[in-house]
């Protein structure tokens, strides 16, 4: 409903019951208008602007409900980028995504970690012309007399209408989240200016404030997962939603960060009771397309939905209030759903056709300035290729990708003067993100000889990190590598087609360090797999000292990799991964950046072993590469789609 709304409320003296309806977005990573930007295509799959076709049938059909964003919204595609070169540039221009959140009516928002990439001063001035309140509790100044980023909750008052046709008055209380990781993730651009609180604990801080100050129900956002089995440090990120959804007092939850898609139900309230009185009474609750219930709702667990990434589904929490004669207003229970993007959002001539008409057209009209310059940025050339580019085989030993980032990334150190007189061996970490992670076997880099364009540079690495080169000792490059190595499944030799990855370990955390080999015995288990380490140089040692230049990403010790904080820094400076691809790969020409397909690891020897490795379709176009890498193609697609091939080790 309109924020504004000032429809008078007759006194409440008579109990009543309403349905409220939260609709929620998550990680759209600037997926707002829909175009594919790095394939250069249309992709009506999805879009906030597809997604705003939904938004205007369920305020057509149901007037009790407010939309809400669950961050990460300004990075993620080449829009992002062009966005944030031109509010860096002009500090009153609007942000496209803000734009587009204006024109949808968005109630409120939260901020996901990636908020974080452009520095404090560009998230302020991007959420600054928001016109709806933006929300976070949990990631504070660290100073006791600096000025919050921004307000830890909002109460939006709103009047519904019951069941009866009568309206009331209903205060909606909002509460934001962020990962507590985000202070290590952007150590380098946060410099320590803000404190970090887990999740859980803040909230129930934040649910007495929001319930003293009169709100009736508690809306959380939380940018983090519902990883019940999520552990340690990565806790808050990974499972922070569902830990939120077990304090007392919280209604609902917007999950996210994780890109899943998951939509769980509540228990029935038994009248008195509080949440968590299980009848039973909703174990069929009505559910969309698309959705994925818990089988048996967890007792005092709130609703929760995670409608995944990029736009591809809207999330969408019914419910079902109360209001007492005393006016105080209780939950009954709650439903969760999920409507795919691509869903017929109505039946021509059905309520909302025009309405979701309209406000497509609307955000597409809005988008449009925005669109037009990343297209003509993005389709800029580079530089040429001789050879394909691809991460089809990536986790079987093929770094030409990899290696591309590291000699861009050499050429740099080298611009800008790195000392390199002691003669101590300088490596490269990098690291590659289209893997077909989030089981999605599109997302791989497949790039043809030819042109390499701009485009074509966030596919070789996404995201603004910067670079810094820290010494280390060979046994903390041990360590880092075997983390590394935790990605692939532990293989008996004499097996037969045993999946090669470990799935619940991203493909980003298999790094290639240029100007280091060494081997992964699959055969031993996770901690005790590397092996026979050697630089230019000769066989490292352990104490052995090495520069490595890394991310600022990866140096801060992200996802359980060594925290380099302590290691001496020889250099670091404000040049991002990308902008260092665009003008070094630029300088060298056609074909200086190609290396030979020589793997910087390779598995350890296993004679009559194989294991089964998992990819995109598209990789039987390069069947000369994979022979080269031991591959065969088995010829079978497996039911998400994904080729399969089998590894001789």
């Amino acid at each position: 409903m309109d924020a504004d709304a000032t429809r008078p409320a007759p006194k409440e003296t008579i109990e009543s019951e309403a349905l409220v309806s939260v609709l929620a977005t998550t990680d759209l990573h600037m997926h707002l208008y829909p175009h594919d930007y790095a394939t250069d295509r249309p992709d009506p799959r999805r879009s906030l602007a597809a997604l705003a076709r939904h938004v205007a049938v369920h305020r057509a059909r149901t007037p009790n409900g407010i939309l809400v964003d669950n961050g990460d919204v300004i990075q993620g595609t080449a829009m992002g980028d062009w966005a944030a070169g031109r509010l860096a540039a002009d500090h009153d221009a609007a942000h496209p995504a803000i734009t587009a959140m204006n024109l949808l009516g968005y109630d409120a928002a939260t901020v996901g970690n990636h908020e974080f990439d452009y520095g404090l001063g560009m998230l302020r001035r991007c959420h600054g012309a928001a016109g709806f309140p933006v929300v976070l509790a949990n990631l504070r100044p660290a100073g006791a007399a600096a000025e919050a980023l921004f307000p830890p909750w909002t109460i939006l008052r709103r009047e519904i209408r019951d069941l009866a046709g009568r309206w009331r008055r209903l205060r909606i209380g909002v509460v934001g989240f962020a990962p507590v990781e985000t202070l290590t993730w952007d150590r380098a651009r946060l410099g320590g200016a803000l404190r970090a609180e887990p999740m859980a604990d803040c909230a129930r801080r934040m649910v007495p404030e929001l319930r003293a100050a009169g709100a009736d129900i508690v809306i959380a956002l939380c940018h983090a997962g519902i990883d019940d089995d999520a552990e340690g440090e990565s806790r808050d990120a990974d499972a922070g939603a569902l830990d939120v959804a077990r304090v007392p007092g919280v209604d609902a939850v917007v999950a996210g960060h994780s890109h899943t898609l998951h939509a769980a139900p509540s228990p029935v309230m038994v009248p008195g009771a509080g949440r968590g009185a299980w009848n039973g009474e909703n174990a069929g609750a009505r559910m969309s397309a698309g959705t994925r219930p818990a089988a048996v709702p967890e007792l005092g667990l709130a609703p929760i939905v995670s409608p995944g990434s990029r736009g591809t589904h809207l999330g969408r929490i019914d419910l079902r209030v109360r209001c007492r004669d005393d006016g105080r207003w209780s939950v009954l229970r709650g439903s969760a759903s999920l409507v795919p993007a691509t869903a017929v959002p109505v039946a021509p001539g059905a309520a909302g056709t025009g309405e979701a008409a309209a406000l497509y057209a609307r955000v597409l009209n809005a988008l449009e300035p925005a669109h037009r310059r990343t297209l003509a940025r993005i389709r800029r050339p580079v530089t040429e290729l001789s050879a394909p580019l691809t991460s089809y085989f990536a986790d079987a030993g093929d770094h030409a990708m990899a290696r591309c980032v590291a000699r861009a990334v050499r050429a740099h150190l080298d611009e800008v003067g790195l000392d390199r007189s002691d003669g101590t061996p300088l490596l490269v970490a990098t690291s590659l993100f289209s893997t077909g992670g989030r089981g999605d076997p599109s997302d791989y880099v497949d790039i043809a000889p030819g042109p390499l364009l701009v485009r074509d540079l966030a596919r070789l690495s996404p995201f603004a990190n910067t670079v810094q080169v820290r010494r280390v000792r060979g046994a903390v490059l041990r360590q880092w590598l075997e983390r590394s190595a935790r990605a692939f499944r532990t293989v008996t030799p004499g097996a037969r087609d045993v999946p090669l990855r470990d799935l619940a370990v991203p493909g980003y955390d298999i790094d290639t360090v240029d100007g280091l080999g060494w081997r992964i015995d699959l055969s031993r288990p996770v901690g005790d797999r590397v092996r026979d380490l050697v630089t230019g140089d000769g066989p490292l040692a352990e104490d052995d000292p090495v520069d490595v230049a890394v991310t600022d990403y990866r140096a801060a010790g992200s996802n359980g990799f060594p925290d380099l904080a302590d290691a001496q820094l020889r250099h670091a400076d404000a040049s991002t991964v990308p902008d260092i691809l665009a003008r070094i790969l630029g300088r060298l020409g056609p074909g200086d950046h190609e290396e030979p397909r020589c793997a910087g690891w390779r598995f350890a020897a296993m004679p009559g072993t194989t294991a089964r490795l998992r990819t995109g379709p598209g990789a039987r176009r390069h069947k000369s590469l994979a022979r080269r890498l031991g591959l065969e193609d088995t010829g079978v697609t497996d039911a998400e789609g994904y080729a399969l091939f089998r590894l001789h080790l």
